[in-house]
């Protein structure tokens, strides 16, 4: 609390109080002139068109430059509210002063202020000893007359006080108001030759676009208001975000293939390296209970949590390894992986496209179903790869084939009755469709959503229920997908498709093996889509295994060469 006493309050000037205000708005003027002229003047260096300096060095010093005129211009800012506080603070200083004039004014020779902070008052000088009938005889006249002085001595007392109370409360607020601004300046940020200069440049950015970012992982934004918001960043701020915060980036619908593929490389390295570190601590901690089991049972703890993270981490060093180096098509062309998404949590989820979506003419996106998980993704990843080279050998404009385990599928044939994990991947794989029509380079691809088994059912819940932006859609091996025709998945019925090879044994997937009734155009989830009451389109597959359960998953074998290659024609638009 402010110790400004009535003394010091009256005798202080504060004329320069409201210089120092006049200097801080010369100083403010002439500042703003140098940066309109540091701006708008023709500055080779900050002219992106001038044709002299170009370049990413170029590009990331002029935004270093503008970044700093900025912070020059929030410094500006908190200077204006400087220099108006203190004109303020002047006006109002001086004139509670003029009151306290006024009031000190009021004094004569037998009432005076006195008194220190929060005691300030009026008194009547000597007036106990005037009124006192020793002095005074007690004469009713003088004792009245200092009772009168008394009484008009309490009330300029009471103003006294509160005149002074205000003046003190404005001196904290004022003082609190200027430290607050001192406070908020934000610090300078580094020299492009500092090395905490990346860390520092990619928190501001994201601090400048978290509300977007926050509205994005709400769902409240689309992946086309994604991709423009993308365009809008420079190419260094693309990159900053990518490789500083690649955690924003990777999931992000809407941004560019390649910048995702980026982030979620790097996010998987350090998923990896985190998991080492902790393997490496339980390994130690295993090592140090089983010296003492008799006395420690939490070795066989130790040792569950242990085999949890070695089998994560040899799911992901096995994805790792199969993206690194590009997939061959035999004689054909070498293409890369491109990682569009990963998320190891629970059974664990990722999307890898063989081919880079954004550029292909075809797209493929490739559903598994009951069983896929992050921990044994290989067998879903090579029926993606053995589209691609289908694909390749069908047409000879590029195909992106994706494998798309965005969602938590069914551990078992008992959950794979359910169709909540349908509905839960709807919203995902809808939106991760629309991105893929936001990135598209040379305009719309051809884009087939292929699903397999329960995938089949995930796209045909995910077309009824968020609906899917896609050209064509094949079911094979499917227990029904969620809709009775064909009509009802939202694109032409001439552009559905469904294979079912004659031993599979989701065929046993109809209500009437439970006794529920006789049609047996119905399976779990709907109406058979290779029935002809669906109104879709079916083609031949072939049962190249021994055994109901292995033809369940016979439809990339190389036997099947009729099979694939109505799975190809249908994605590159060769019907």
């Amino acid at each position: 609390m402010s110790a400004l006493t009535w003394q010091t309050f009256h005798e202080t000037d504060f004329g320069p109080l409201e210089e120092v205000a006049s200097m801080w708005e010369r100083q403010i003027r002439t500042s703003a002139e140098e940066y309109e002229a540091a701006i708008f003047d023709d500055n080779p260096v900050l002219q992106a068109d001038n044709g002299e300096y170009e370049g990413e060095g170029a590009d990331a010093t002029r935004e270093y430059f503008r970044r700093t005129f900025d912070r020059f211009m929030e410094d500006l800012e908190a200077a204006e509210r400087i220099k108006n506080l203190l004109y303020d603070g002047a006006a109002w200083f001086e004139g509670k002063r003029k009151e306290l004039s006024d009031l000190l004014a009021e004094a004569d020779l037998y009432i005076r202020p006195t008194g220190g902070v929060g005691e300030e008052r009026f008194e009547v000088v000597g007036a106990r000893d005037f009124a006192s009938p020793a002095v005074v005889g007690g004469s009713p006249e003088v004792q009245d007359q200092f009772e009168r002085m008394g009484e008009r001595a309490e009330e300029l007392t009471e103003q006294f006080r509160s005149l002074m109370a205000e003046v003190r409360e404005y001196d904290d607020e004022l003082n609190t108001q200027l430290k607050a601004i001192d406070d908020d300046v934000p610090q300078l940020e580094p020299k492009l030759s500092d090395p905490r200069y990346g860390d520092w440049a990619a928190d501001r950015l994201l601090e400048q676009h978290q509300d977007f970012l926050d509205r994005a992982e709400a769902g409240e934004v689309s992946p086309e208001d994604v991709n423009e918001w993308w365009d809008s960043l420079s190419d260094s701020e693309q990159q900053l975000f990518t490789t500083e915060h690649p955690e924003v980036i990777g999931p992000l619908d809407g941004v560019p293939i390649e910048y995702r593929d980026q982030a979620n490389r790097e996010l998987l390295d350090d998923e990896i390296g985190d998991l080492e570190e902790q393997i490496q601590v339980l390994e130690g901690q295993a090592e140090e209970a089983q010296g003492r089991l008799d006395a420690d049972p939490s070795w066989s703890t130790i040792m569950g949590e242990l085999d949890t993270l070695q089998e994560r981490h040899n799911g992901l060093t096995d994805l790792q390894d199969s993206i690194n180096e590009d997939y061959q098509i035999e004689n054909g062309p070498a293409i890369p992986y491109y990682l569009i998404d990963l998320d190891s949590s629970g059974d664990g989820q990722a999307v890898v496209s063989v081919g880079n979506p954004d550029t292909a003419d075809n797209v493929n996106v490739y559903v598994p179903g009951t069983g896929a998980e992050l921990n044994d993704i290989g067998g879903d990843l090579h029926r993606a790869e053995t589209m691609a080279t289908d694909a390749h050998e069908a047409s000879d404009r590029p195909t992106a084939s994706v494998m798309w385990l965005g969602y938590d599928a069914p551990d078992t044939v008992a959950d794979a009755v359910l169709e909540r994990y349908a509905e839960g991947a709807a919203a995902d794989l809808s939106r991760f469709t629309d991105g893929l029509r936001a990135t598209s380079e040379d305009g719309p691809a051809n884009l087939t959503m292929t699903g397999h088994s329960y995938g089949s059912t995930t796209i045909g819940v995910t077309a009824r229920e968020e609906g899917l932006d896609v050209d064509n859609m094949i079911f094979v091996g499917s227990p029904g997908v969620g809709v009775d025709s064909a009509e009802d998945l939202g694109i032409d019925a001439d552009n559905v498709w469904a294979s079912l090879n004659e031993e599979d044994m989701i065929s046993w997937a109809r209500p009437e093996m439970f006794r529920v009734d006789g049609d047996y155009d119905r399976m779990i989830h709907g109406t058979d889509p290779t029935s002809e009451g669906f109104g879709g389109n079916t083609f031949i597959s072939e049962a190249t295994r021994d055994g109901a359960k292995a033809n369940h998953s016979a439809y990339w074998d190389k036997e099947n060469d009729i099979g694939r290659m109505n799975i190809a024609n249908i994605i590159t638009g060769n019907t």
